[in-house]
C-alpha cells in the first residue's frame, strides 16, 4: 500500500453535518455529526452545553478522504470527543459519532457493535456525500465501552461469565452494576450469562482496518476471545483508572491482543481524561467528569493525544 495521502484540499477547519441513522434498517434512529475537511474560516457551534470550532454544513473540502467512525462511553453522547474529530476533520478524516442508547438491560453488548456497523452502512451507502469518501480506509475510535465496542466489530467475542466471576470475587469494583446476593453462584444467573452471549450474536465488521482505543473495558475478553483480531491497534490506559480498573482492562487487552499493540500509559490521568475538555457550563453540570488529578492538564494533553491519533489513522489508512 502507498503513503497515505490527504485529499482534502485548502481545509481551514472541520465542516459539521447533523446526522440522523436507521439501525439494522428498522424504525429505530440514532443521532449524530459528522465531522470533515472544510475551506472556510471557523465559526463557533454550539451543541449542547458546549461549544465546538467548525462550520455548520460546509461544502467538504476534498475527495478519496478516510472514514473514522466513533463510539463513546457509557451513558456518553456523540459530541463526548469533540476536539478529537475536529482535529481528524483538520488533518483530511471524515469522522461519525453516533449516541448509544445505553438502556440499562444487557442488550448494549450486542446492541453497540451493531449500531456502528450501521454507521459505517449509512456512511459509506446513504451519506449524501459518501461520494467524497474512500470506502477502503475505514477506522475506529472507541472509549470504555466503546473501546469494548471496537473490539468486538474487530473480531472478538467476549465472555461474560468472567464479569459474572469477577463480580462475585470483587463486587465492590465500580464495573460491578450490583452487590451479588451472595459468595455462591447462583445456577439461574450463570445461566442468564452463558445462553444468550453466543459468538453468532456479535457483529464484527472486516471494513475496519486501524482501531483506537482507550480505557477500553477489557475484562469480559480473555486472550482466546481475542485471537483473531488482527488490525492494528493504539491502546491507551489511564494511570489512575477508578472507574475499570488495573489491570483487568486496558493492561489485560494488552497482554491478550496477539499482535503487540501501539500502547501508551498516561501517568496521573483518570477514565475521563479522555473526554473533551470541559467548557465551564460542562464542568459545573458534571464536575466527575471534567475534574482531573491536581498536576494533570487535560487540555495539554489532548493536543498530544490528538496528535498521536492522527499520525496512527495516517500510518495504517493507507490507499
Amino acid at each position: 500500500m502507498g503513503t497515505f495521502v490527504s485529499l482534502a484540499g485548502s481545509a481551514e477547519t472541520a465542516g459539521l453535518q447533523r446526522l440522523s441513522v436507521s439501525v439494522g434498517g428498522g424504525a429505530a434512529m440514532l443521532e449524530g455529526s459528522v465531522w470533515y475537511p472544510c475551506a472556510m474560516p471557523p465559526e463557533v457551534v454550539a451543541f449542547r452545553d458546549i461549544e465546538m470550532s467548525g462550520v455548520m454544513d460546509c461544502p467538504i473540502d476534498g475527495d478519496a478522504l478516510p472514514l473514522i467512525v466513533m463510539s463513546h462511553g457509557a451513558r456518553g453522547w456523540f459530541g463526548g470527543h469533540h476536539d478529537t474529530a475536529e482535529a481528524l476533520a483538520d488533518a483530511g478524516f471524515v469522522v461519525a459519532a453516533i449516541t448509544h442508547p445505553d438502556r440499562s438491560d444487557r442488550s448494549w453488548r450486542t446492541n453497540r457493535p451493531a449500531a456502528i456497523k450501521s454507521l459505517i452502512d449509512h456512511m459509506l451507502n446513504v451519506w449524501p456525500d459518501r461520494q467524497k469518501l474512500d470506502h477502503g480506509r475505514v477506522g475506529f475510535f472507541g472509549f470504555s465501552r466503546g473501546g469494548y465496542t471496537g473490539l468486538v466489530l474487530a473480531g472478538g467475542i467476549p465472555n461474560f461469565r468472567k464479569l459474572l466471576w469477577h463480580c462475585l470475587m470483587a463486587w465492590s469494583d465500580p464495573i460491578c452494576e450490583r452487590p451479588p446476593a451472595s459468595k455462591s453462584l447462583p445456577g439461574t444467573e450463570l445461566e442468564e450469562e452463558t445462553s444468550p452471549w453466543v459468538a453468532e450474536g456479535f457483529m464484527h465488521d472486516p471494513r475496519i482496518q486501524a482501531a483506537v482505543l482507550a480505557a477500553p473495558l477489557g475484562l469480559v475478553f480473555s486472550a482466546d476471545g481475542l485471537k483473531k483480531i488482527t488490525i492494528p491497534i493504539q491502546l491507551w490506559r489511564p494511570q489512575n483508572d477508578e472507574m475499570l480498573l488495573y489491570p483487568n482492562n486496558a493492561e489485560a487487552v494488552f497482554k491478550a491482543l496477539p499482535n503487540p499493540p501501539d500502547y501508551r500509559e498516561i501517568q496521573n490521568a483518570g477514565h475521563f481524561a479522555f473526554l473533551a475538555p470541559c467548557a465551564p457550563m460542562q464542568a459545573a453540570r458534571a464536575p466527575f467528569l471534567c475534574t482531573d488529578a491536581p498536576g494533570f492538564d487535560r487540555i495539554a494533553f489532548h493536543k498530544k493525544f490528538n496528535a498521536e491519533i492522527v499520525a496512527f489513522f495516517r500510518r495504517h489508512l493507507k490507499s
